[in-house]
């Protein structure tokens, strides 16, 4: 079988998002939510862990991370995503955001 040649950086096929988790330890193999830190197998995307420091710095910075990671349950009662850009207040049913305080709409 032969090699496979890299792919441009601006390719899509290496296109990669760094998707941010919370380690609860420094220490801990897996990140809070459970997903293996390294490269999706299906998207593609990078997975990496902080401690939470560091993840809320990279949220702040707009970087991506994982909402089971950045979700009051992981992080002690307290949240980045309770107020989205609009000042919309955001709750959490279990670790599932919820946005606004309408009912959801029925198509």
């Amino acid at each position: 079988m032969p090699a496979q040649q890299p792919s441009s950086p601006s390719s899509p096929a290496t296109a990669r998002d760094v998707v941010h988790h919370l380690y609860v330890n420094a220490g801990d193999l897996l990140p809070y939510c459970g997903v293996i830190p390294g490269p999706d197998a299906v998207t593609g995307d990078w997975h990496t862990g902080h401690d939470r420091d560091t993840l809320l710095e990279t949220v702040h910075f707009g970087l991506p991370g994982c909402v089971t990671c950045l979700s009051p349950a992981a992080l002690g009662g307290f949240t980045p995503l309770i107020i989205d850009d609009d000042e919309e207040v955001i709750t959490f049913d279990g670790d599932v955001p919820v946005w606004g305080d309408d009912e959801p709409e029925v198509g």
